[in-house]
């Protein structure tokens, strides 16, 4: 397991507060993303969206190719709601980008296997969904 349900609450507090204080992104339009000690935290923004729950599930059970990995993760019902707690990656955010072969990309385009992976996922490929270091290839966003 990785996080806590207390680190977990005080996301889902510090979400409802309004208290970005521990804010890591904003970036997505279904969820708020704290970095809690060293731990990514994950809050719904909305209701009824079930998003934490289907990342979870999807991280647990999709099988990936060698070099492309899931952080770990783990899930905790505070309240009712579903917050996801993951490994925090460090490394290049990569998203699929529009470059030819003719021309160079920027340092932020996604290799196109990995645009080819998410999309036969039925994951977007465009929203920095993809962190890449020198371990591999890793989806952070799974929703």
């Amino acid at each position: 397991m990785i996080g806590n349900e207390t680190d977990a609450a005080y996301a889902l507090n510090m979400f409802d507060a309004g208290d970005d204080s521990e804010l890591l992104s904003m970036d997505g339009s279904t969820r708020t993303v704290y970095l809690i000690g060293g731990i990514v935290y994950k809050v719904e923004s909305g209701d009824l969206i079930n998003a934490n729950r289907f990342e979870f599930e999807n991280m647990l059970s999709i099988p990936l190719p060698v070099g492309v990995y899931f952080p770990d993760v783990s899930l905790y019902t505070i309240n009712g709601r579903d917050v996801i707690a993951m490994e925090y990656i460090s490394g290049q955010r990569v998203a699929e980008c529009y470059c030819t072969d003719m021309e160079e990309c920027e340092s932020d385009c996604a290799p196109r296997d990995i645009v080819a992976l998410m999309e036969d996922m039925n994951l977007d490929p465009c929203g920095y969904n993809v962190i890449i270091n020198g371990n591999g290839a890793y989806i952070i966003d799974a929703a």
